[in-house]
């Protein structure tokens, strides 16, 4: 079986879909390599402008004890041709807008309004194994890291993020107030790293359909920045079970 399994891959038919396939892909990439346009510059079609600012505020469902504001500019032809659809697109600058990982931001201020970015690692190891036809085993391990990028002036007013010198005194106990809350538990994350493991075990397959058994269980770990008052971490372990049936 494993000679014939190695004869049909090396047809002549399936060598020349590799080699296109890999020569469409050095193509794509070498186009990926040339200079991006530059979005400051002006086009052909006269459009119209548009901006709005709000004053920073603190937002503990953003980022505690740090302020944050809504300010955008938006740009529309003009004039804009009748019946037409105006799709707007906004786009903020902290890490709530369209992220898919644990929320680490990209960017820290420095004390002159200056963005710098952040330093950042992301990982990803996972192993699938089938030992049966009816069980398989899977377990996966990630991390997450970001640098300490800070700023202080005059010793003694922090900015960027992971600043040694912001307050987490808040962080381990219940703060008198929403805003006590807000200010004094700044919790820079540093790291969050998770490993997690499970299995599918078919019960039984066949005429009447399909059961199937499942279990994961997981550890997650967050880590902060060390700050006045400590560097709290917290961790959750969790596991699920489940009990699936597939008719036919």
């Amino acid at each position: 079986m494993a000679r014939k399994v190695l004869i049909r891959f090396f047809r002549p038919t399936t060598f020349w879909i590799a080699v296109l396939g890999i020569v469409a892909f050095a193509g794509s990439a070498a186009a990926y390599r040339d200079p991006p346009p530059d979005a400051s510059g002006t086009g052909p079609n006269a459009t119209a402008v548009a901006e709005y600012k709000f004053d920073a505020v603190i937002d503990p469902d953003i980022i505690a004890g740090r302020f944050t504001e809504v300010w955008a500019r938006v740009y529309w032809p003009d004039p804009l041709p009748d019946n037409s659809p105006l799709l707007v697109f906004l786009h903020g600058n902290h890490f709530t807008c369209g992220r898919c990982s644990v929320g680490l931001p990209d960017v820290a201020v420095k004390p002159s309004g200056v963005l710098v970015p952040i330093p950042e690692l992301q990982a990803l190891l996972g192993l699938v194994s089938h030992p049966t036809d009816s069980l398989d085993l899977y377990a996966y391990a990630g991390i997450e890291q970001a640098s300490e990028t800070s700023f202080t002036v005059n010793g003694t007013l922090p900015f960027g993020y992971g600043n040694p010198l912001y307050s987490n005194t808040a962080c381990l106990h219940e703060a008198a107030s929403v805003t006590a809350a807000s200010t004094n538990c700044a919790a820079n994350t540093s790291r969050v790293w998770q490993i997690t493991g499970g299995f599918w075990w078919d019960v039984y397959k066949g005429d009447f359909g399909r059961l199937r058994v499942g279990g994961q269980g997981a550890y997650t770990e967050r880590q902060v920045f060390a700050g006045i008052g400590g560097g709290p971490n917290t961790n959750e372990g969790i596991f699920m079970a489940s009990l699936r049936y597939y008719p036919l």
